[in-house]
């Protein structure tokens, strides 16, 4: 880096430097959430850091990956919804789309889960500029330890 300090490193890319390598390698570490007690955000995070994100670019690239996974997940429940209206099956629960009230707390519950949800990343971001992830990675050591210790001692199964 010409004119950098002695011993200085060059800046960690920002999203909109994410490469189509950069992302076929967060979208590999996606799939490691798919094991047991695994953290899609926390998998894909990960794998932004090795690729040499920035923590706040990261974690955004994260949740940009998770819109397209959440928005097909939701119009799917939305379409089995649907079809439960229009051809009803005895065996399942009604449809959502049954009555006025149900469809108002559909709309209700998907708006506050876009509000918090939006101020939650934007917590972690935010965190995430000043801190290292450290503390999540002690949390999980520490929940694992716990959770095994349960289970050896049978109070889990």
């Amino acid at each position: 880096m010409v004119g950098a300090p002695a011993g200085a490193h060059p800046a960690a890319p920002a999203e909109a430097d994410v490469t189509w390598l950069d992302a076929l390698w967060v979208g590999a570490w996606q799939a490691c959430a798919l094991m047991p007690g695994g953290s899609r955000s926390g998998t894909t995070i990960t794998g932004g850091l090795f690729a040499g994100l920035a923590r706040p670019a990261a974690a955004r690239f994260s949740f940009l990956l998770s819109l397209p996974v959440i928005l097909g997940a939701g119009l799917k429940e939305l379409y089995d919804e649907y079809k439960q209206f229009v051809a009803p099956d005895p065996a399942k629960p009604k449809s959502l789309f049954a009555s006025s009230d149900e469809v108002a707390a559909l709309v209700v519950g998907t708006l506050v889960s876009a509000v918090v949800g939006y101020f939650a990343i934007a917590f972690l971001i935010n965190f995430l500029k000043r801190y290292s992830t450290e503390a999540f990675v002690v949390y999980r050591l520490l929940l694992a330890a716990v959770i095994f210790v349960l289970l050896a001692q049978g109070l889990l199964k």
